[in-house]
């Protein structure tokens, strides 16, 4: 089966959609930094690194520089770019939770912090609303125990 490969200028266009964001060096000095909407294969690095609070490899990841350059900045500054990393990136994340438990895993403690949902603003509560389905109802390949089944199991397993 041949696989598709999109045009040059398609790919162009989804790795040109940016932010930037004015930072503020630990020394004073003015700066910019520009964020850079992640591919798909780049989202699931994304959600590892934010499932294992590795902010400063996150900020790597979507501005192109090193994790160490993080220190050089105001605390901040370093907060105002980890949150246009997530503006950017997040909701396209947990779209793909939508449809893989491994992101999902990755994606849905984040959805429940109220903090977070409060930083991303309507797009959070929309994908939200989208994939909360996803910790109840499972995919049809897995589908989860019902409720009273898992009870009845807890309740034997209690008992022996």
């Amino acid at each position: 089966m041949p696989t598709a490969t999109p045009p040059a200028d398609a790919t162009q266009r989804l790795l040109l959609a940016t932010a930037t964001v004015a930072l503020a060096l630990a020394d004073g000095t003015p700066a910019t930094a520009t964020v850079k909407r992640l591919t798909i294969r780049q989202l699931y690095t994304f959600a590892r690194h934010l499932g294992a609070m590795e902010g400063p490899e996150l900020v790597a990841l979507c501005t192109g520089h090193p994790p160490e350059w993080c220190d050089t900045l105001t605390p901040a500054s370093y907060a105002d770019l980890h949150k246009a990393c997530l503006e950017l990136n997040f909701t396209n994340a947990a779209k793909i939770a939508e449809g893989d438990p491994r992101m999902a895993a990755q994606v849905l403690p984040f959805l429940q912090d109220a903090r977070l949902v409060a930083i991303l603003g309507g797009a959070a509560e929309t994908t939200l609303a989208q994939t909360a389905s996803l910790g109840t109802t499972g995919h049809p390949s897995s589908p989860a125990p019902a409720p009273s089944a898992s009870a009845e199991a807890i309740g034997n397993a209690s008992s022996t």
